[in-house]
């Protein structure tokens, strides 16, 4: 059972979480770990599978100043979410589409109600990352720093000019 669980190599934790679905035994956890960590291929990958550790922006010294937006689906409609890196302040637009030119009508409006944020942090969305959110950066002069989700090192930067 234990080389059945461990057939895919996905590690201890999901191994784990995989057996305890269907199977039980004493010391199963235990167990499963031993395996694990005695397997060759597992230890000769196991450095590469390190998570990365967090990196954590410059702490703001006034509200407003470092905002992080993303955008999410909920009931079947779309809205832009901005956070407020200072308070913890958060806002929800309701987007009636996901092109760039309304997610950037509604950033917009919300730097009108509260201020022209220092640096706007979000992912690699297509609304993100595209010219028109380049020059909306440029123009309204703040740093747009861009991540991906699945890597929280920066992937582009746009410098304040």
């Amino acid at each position: 059972m234990l080389r059945r669980i461990h057939y895919s190599h996905i590690g201890e934790r999901a191994c784990y979480r995989q057996a305890r679905d269907t199977l039980f035994w004493p010391n199963m956890q235990g167990e499963i770990k031993d395996f694990v960590q005695q397997c060759s291929v597992c230890n000769e990958y196991a450095h590469e599978q390190q998570k990365e550790t967090m990196m954590s922006h410059p702490l703001p010294k006034r509200p407003w100043q470092i905002v992080s937006m993303d955008l999410f689906n909920h009931a079947g409609k779309d809205f832009l979410l901005v956070v407020d890196h200072y308070s913890d302040f958060w806002e929800v637009d309701l987007l009636p589409d996901l092109s760039a030119e309304t997610t950037i009508l509604r950033c917009k409006a919300q730097f009108a109600r509260h201020g022209i944020p220092d640096r706007v942090i979000c992912d690699c969305g297509c609304q993100f990352a595209c010219g028109a959110f380049r020059t909306f950066a440029n123009e309204w002069s703040f740093e747009h720093v861009t991540s991906s989700p699945r890597h929280p090192k920066p992937m582009a930067k746009q410098s304040r000019q």
